[in-house]
């Protein structure tokens, strides 16, 4: 047997997957925040009241979950960023990442999951470990919180029950099971009595004081960063790499159904109009209900405004003019 060298083991990429891996393990260990761990079996919880009460300084008000975007499955090693149009809604007006991904699902390439997924995170009460206080938990947004809000709606107009009252709110019971590929799968009930956090008036205030800020801790931990101007521009830049990591071929248009005889045949088709690559606005003109005008610029657009707003332009000489829009169009 030949001595072994040692060659040949990449230690940079050692290394860098190391340091993924403690930063992910100190996100869960940090002695600030006190994270929830999934049990199998039965997990009764209690969902505590909005963070806003404790916390002044608090973003959103009156929530009981923070919600995040993420897009964190790009096929960009180790690059991940937040939605920043659904995770700051009001603050941010544009996702780099968003635009490129539906210009080319448009287009008829297939972006699969590196469109934005949410991310839900809530103050809970473990019921067997209150002495723990407010816990931080992440809820799978299928199985439990698309039914937490049906069921948190049905109990306020039926029975005019806030689950999260301190007093008298309801136990979540939520069973943890295998599913598909040992992946888990989580059964969602509701306690029917009510019950107080605690019996002890000392003790529920002390627990609904160790509620966490949830804005802050989506931040603190990378989850959903502060939108900087450099965190901006590094999406733009990666939003870019997206169209050759999706489209790495040339542009192709998507595959259409044929197209009735025309009744006029002088009517151009959209190459002809525009002498320019095939696009949603002149589709629309032509009479294509599939395609029509968009608000963001197509990557093989030539002009420097979208579409939509020189179609919109143009139907309005057309109406003052009383001539059909095609001829404006034809003339550009």
């Amino acid at each position: 047997m030949s001595e072994y060298t040692g060659a040949g083991v990449d230690y940079d990429v050692i290394a860098r997957e190391a340091a993924d891996l403690k930063n992910r393990t100190t996100t869960k260990t940090d002695p600030d925040v006190n994270w929830f761990e999934w049990k199998p079996g039965l997990n009764r919880l209690r969902l505590l009241p909005p963070w806003s009460l404790y916390h002044p300084d608090a973003v959103e008000k009156g929530r009981v979950v923070k919600k995040v975007y993420i897009h964190d499955r790009l096929g960009i090693p180790r690059k991940k960023f937040p939605c920043f149009r659904l995770s700051f809604p009001g603050q941010i007006k544009e996702c780099a990442i968003c635009d490129v991904l539906m210009n080319l699902k448009g287009l008829g390439y297939d972006v699969g999951e590196k469109e934005s997924r949410v991310v839900i995170f809530a103050n809970i009460l473990e019921r067997a470990n209150p002495s723990k206080g407010a816990q931080v938990t992440r809820l799978a947004p299928s199985d439990i919180y698309g039914k937490l809000i049906l069921e948190m709606e049905k109990l306020k107009k039926l029975a005019n029950i806030e689950i999260v009252d301190p007093t008298k709110g309801l136990d979540l019971l939520i069973t943890v099971k295998k599913g598909d590929n040992d992946a888990p799968r989580y059964d969602f009930n509701v306690e029917q009595a009510t019950s107080p956090i605690s019996t002890d008036p000392n003790e529920s205030d002390k627990i609904l004081r160790s509620v966490y800020n949830l804005d802050q801790v989506v931040i603190r931990f990378k989850i959903c960063p502060n939108p900087t101007e450099a965190l901006l521009n590094e999406a733009k830049s990666v939003a870019a790499d997206l169209k050759t990591v999706i489209g790495k071929s040339n542009y192709n248009p998507p595959p259409q159904s044929p197209a009735p005889t025309p009744q006029v045949s002088s009517a151009p088709s959209p190459n002809d109009m525009m002498k320019k690559p095939w696009c949603f606005g002149t589709a629309g003109i032509l009479g294509n209900d599939e395609y029509g005008p968009t608000k963001q610029k197509c990557m093989q657009c030539k002009f420097d405004t979208a579409c939509s707003d020189i179609v919109l332009s143009l139907k309005e000489k057309a109406s003052q003019s009383g001539k059909p829009l095609v001829e404006y169009v034809k003339a550009m």
